[in-house]
């Protein structure tokens, strides 16, 4: 008898416990990411091989729509170019030095994870599948969150400008959510 009391006061303990348990927000894109790159790629057909580039992701999303605002410095005094000495930061292009739009949809979802295809704007593809051609960067985000941590960005921007000679991948992971506000980025012009 004495057992029985004793389970059905931790029971009881227990249903009154659950309204203190918070259960944890789905993951999501929005907010400031902040972190570094690693970009390479022919530039106005030189070689590049950049390190520790700077990055920032201003994201909203609303429902499935993603807009960013996304800034790469790759004249930063920390940038480590492999074919020049430092300070050696340069050019990545015009599609990717600097602060751009973008804009795309969530791919997939969870409670720990969120998955967005996104374009630049003013991305061109033209011509047929195969022949033609492509203007611009396109590329992909994920804000993940492992055990119950803090979630991570990671993702890849693709740039290409077939008439510049410019051929440009920027690859990230482990951003840093600085900032969960929604920083309101409108959709493209």
């Amino acid at each position: 008898m004495k057992s029985l009391f004793i389970v059905s006061s931790g029971l009881a303990g227990l249903l009154l416990m659950g309204p203190l348990v918070k259960e944890s927000a789905a993951v999501t894109l929005t907010g400031t990411w902040e972190g570094t790159a690693l970009c390479g790629g022919v530039v106005q057909g030189t070689a590049k091989n950049l390190f520790d580039v700077p990055i920032t992701l201003k994201i909203s999303q609303d429902a499935t729509d993603v807009n960013a605002d996304i800034t790469i410095d790759p004249f930063a005094p920390q940038v480590h170019d492999l074919n020049n000495p430092p300070p050696s930061g340069s050019s990545l292009g015009s599609h990717l030095d600097g602060t751009h739009r973008y804009e795309g949809e969530t791919k997939g979802s969870s409670n720990n994870k969120v998955k967005a295809l996104i374009d630049k704007c003013g991305t061109t593809f033209s011509g047929k599948p195969h022949k033609g051609s492509f203007t611009g960067v396109d590329g992909s985000i994920k804000a993940k969150s492992k055990n119950g941590n803090p979630p991570l960005l990671e993702g890849t921007l693709n740039e290409l400008d077939e008439d510049d000679n410019t051929a440009a991948v920027c690859v990230f992971d482990e951003l840093v959510l600085t900032d969960p506000t929604d920083p309101n980025v409108p959709d493209c012009p």
